[in-house]
């Protein structure tokens, strides 16, 4: 019984590690996206403040943010490093 209990406790540690670990590459892509998204806005307000080509970036690559983001907190089997 004590095995069962040591065997179910680490499975819980390595499931809690695996989300912990998810977590933080979601807010690491999450923190890039937004740092490079705010420069490439700034680049394209001084460029070319009459048409925001920026929007197309950030909504595509938004997409693929979310879509990974869902997949990562949904999947918790799949390997978080890809």
């Amino acid at each position: 019984m004590q095995t069962y209990k040591n065997n179910h406790t680490m499975e819980i540690i390595r499931e809690n590690d695996q989300a912990l670990q998810r977590r933080r590459i979601l807010l690491r892509e999450w923190g890039v996206f937004a740092i490079l998204c705010t420069f490439l806005t700034l680049i394209n307000w001084i460029t070319m403040p009459h048409y925001w080509w920026v929007l197309w970036i950030i909504g595509g690559w938004g997409l693929g943010m979310l879509l990974n983001s869902i997949q990562l907190l949904t999947h918790p089997d799949d390997d978080p490093k890809g």
